[in-house]
């Protein structure tokens, strides 16, 4: 096989598309398959006596493509901004959300304070809200008897925002709590409209899950 600069061109094609696809991090996929198609554009454009204008065509509309989403993604990570209250959930339960995921969550959520004793849902009432705990600590009573704690970084409210059944226990607030929460219709609307933003929600429902089984195991 002969290597020339034109065949090295073809070559890293390929090969820097091959590598895009290696990568979970969508820019660095991005970034690599924009290498691709520049490396693609080039060896389309020398590897004849004519240049292969549909190839090329072709490839610089996969190129704009992906510097758009380049920018798009720059945009999201450095020009979005949370307070540091948001920034604080955002890393501890939503960091696998964009910033602009996150960003559509907190417009349709509400932040609220529970004071020591206070009750977020009551047994056998309908659950109108799916929360999340951002500082505090609440505990779970089933028949008088406390059978579980919730605290920084749990959801509350999951097994209803899924079945839509009645609350199976009371959820009580054993010192000042504070949360983001969400008014379940409305958070449903939101789900149903963006796809992305709700298979996000079922990992972190499961990876909730596994957090609680593993925690009443202890």
């Amino acid at each position: 096989m002969e290597f020339n600069f034109v065949s090295i061109l073809g070559h890293l094609e390929y090969i820097f598309l091959i590598t895009a696809f290696m990568f979970r991090n969508v820019t660095y996929l991005r970034l690599i398959a924009l290498a691709s198609s520049i490396s693609a554009v080039l060896y389309y454009s020398l590897c004849a006596d004519k240049p292969l204008l549909i190839n090329i065509g072709w490839e610089i509309c996969f190129s704009t493509i992906n510097i758009y989403q380049l920018i798009i993604i720059t945009c999201e990570r450095y020009l979005i901004r949370f307070t540091d209250k948001e920034l604080k959930i955002y890393n501890d339960s939503f960091s696998r959300f964009s910033p602009q995921q996150f960003k559509k969550l907190l417009k349709v959520g509400r932040f609220s304070s529970f004071e020591k004793g206070e009750f977020l849902i009551k047994i056998n009432k309908p659950v109108e809200t799916l929360s999340i705990i951002y500082d505090g600590k609440v505990e779970i009573i089933r028949e008088d008897k406390v059978v579980a704690y919730c605290e920084t970084g749990n959801i509350i409210g999951e097994l209803s925002f899924l079945s839509g059944t009645l609350a199976t226990a009371d959820v009580v607030a054993i010192k000042k709590t504070f949360c983001l929460f969400w008014d379940q219709k409305t958070l449903k609307k939101l789900l149903d409209k963006d796809e992305a933003i709700f298979a996000n929600f079922q990992l972190t429902f499961n990876e909730e899950l596994v957090r609680k089984i593993v925690k009443s195991n202890y």
